[in-house]
């Protein structure tokens, strides 16, 4: 969908005729001035690419540098940026891909503006969950076992505002925010399913099994790499679900100033037995504040563990070291005795020849040695002087002949 989002916006030719359509048809006056407020804001245009693009989803790693407030860059192509997430290594979650979805709702003065994207994946998590990924977006949402906001949808469809604890915007507005904010989680099916955070336990215990795996060429590469994703992605969640505790906090603030006000105008409570705001509120900061905690020690066991893998790999490295300390002493020892015997064996193979017996030669045998001797004699010299060239510069400069200094790596 990005991919084909990023083709058409380059078209020129549709940007006219698209931003027309974007109000076409609006029976909310107030909606198109309260985008512009936004846009303007945002210093940004209110048009129809970037009307569209706000409805996008975002991979974990995308807004980092934005304080998660979407990607810096702009909308990159899926197919050549497509983020290796740790938890899909998780047998439930094989063919799953975590997003952010945005769910967008800014408060003013004059009141609330609230806008609300088809959450285009599932929220809920039940056992259904791989028949739930091939469903069609459309079928998704509609379905109230897989989607929030169609979970919604059907609850207010069956019953209306009967059971609303008070028949205002706030309340709905509320139940709406609580509810799609606490997902996904696997409550509505009975917890038949492993939830997000018991998958990345299953993760991170699978990362500190392949730490005591004997080592094997570039195993260790890919474990830091298995690890730096999953830190990457834990601290994401954590950072996504401490904004939703401050959004949650915030809330519980407006929702007693609402009451308070409700208390000096005396207003009637529409349902006694309904689930009021405070309390819903309260539910889901508890939610989410759990899950908050249930990451943040995640997050901090994966960095202990990584810290444990440098540090057992730093020892296998001293280990190795040793060993090759041992095998450069046997090298040395070898090398001494070739550097004894080499020359010996060169010269009398050298001067053993004997060149009496070959015949048909226009050439003494005394004319063979003063080539070959005095060959055999500039090449040896030539070698020595390249050798130690730098000693002899230094001392044909008057100086002391100086040691060779060697850095630490």
């Amino acid at each position: 969908m990005r991919d084909v989002y990023l083709i058409l916006r380059q078209m020129t030719e549709l940007e006219g005729e698209l931003n027309d359509c974007s109000f076409k048809n609006d029976e909310n006056s107030s909606l198109q001035s309260d985008i512009q407020w936004r846009a303007g804001h945002l210093s940004t245009i209110a048009n129809y690419w970037n009307l569209v693009s706000s409805d996008m989803p975002w991979q974990l790693t995308e807004g980092l540098s934005m304080g998660l407030k979407g990607p810096m860059e702009g909308l990159q192509p899926i197919a050549r940026y497509i983020d290796e997430q740790t938890l899909s290594s998780h047998p439930f979650y094989r063919n799953c891909h975590m997003v952010r979805n945005p769910f967008r709702c800014f408060h003013r003065s004059d009141g609330f503006l609230l806008t609300l994207s088809p959450m285009a994946g599932v929220n809920f998590l039940d056992t259904k969950l791989y028949r739930h990924l091939s469903e069609p977006i459309e079928t998704i949402f509609d379905n109230e076992n897989a989607s929030a906001p169609g979970y919604v949808f059907s609850a207010f469809a069956d019953s209306g505002t009967d059971t609303w604890h008070k028949r205002t915007v706030e309340w709905f507005l509320t139940y709406l925010i609580t509810e799609v904010g606490v997902t996904p989680h696997p409550m509505r099916q009975g917890y038949n399913a492993p939830g997000i955070e018991t998958a990345y336990q299953a993760v991170i215990q699978d990362l500190k099994r392949r730490r005591h795996a004997p080592w094997r060429k570039d195993e260790t590469v890919k474990l830091v790499r298995d690890y730096l994703s999953c830190v990457d992605e834990l601290t994401t969640v954590k950072s996504t679900l401490q904004k939703k505790v401050d959004l949650f906090k915030g809330m519980q603030q407006d929702v007693r100033r609402f009451d308070s006000e409700d208390n000096r105008a005396r207003k009637p409570v529409d349902n006694p037995n309904g689930e009021s705001a405070h309390e819903r509120v309260k539910w889901a900061l508890t939610m989410v504040k759990d899950q908050h905690d249930c990451f943040e020690r995640l997050l901090l066991d994966t960095k202990q563990s990584m810290e444990a893998l440098f540090q057992l790999r730093s020892i296998e490295q001293n280990e190795l070291a040793i060993v090759s300390d041992s095998q450069n002493k046997a090298i040395l020892l070898f090398t001494g005795v070739t550097i004894v015997f080499l020359p010996l064996s060169f010269f009398t193979s050298y001067y053993g020849m004997n060149l009496s017996s070959i015949t048909d030669q226009p050439k003494t045998e005394g004319y063979f040695w003063k080539v070959c001797g005095t060959f055999a004699f500039f090449m040896v010299l030539f070698v020595t002087l390249g050798a130690f060239r730098h000693r002899l510069k230094h001392i044909w400069k008057g100086g002391r002949p100086v040691q060779p200094q060697y850095n630490m790596v």
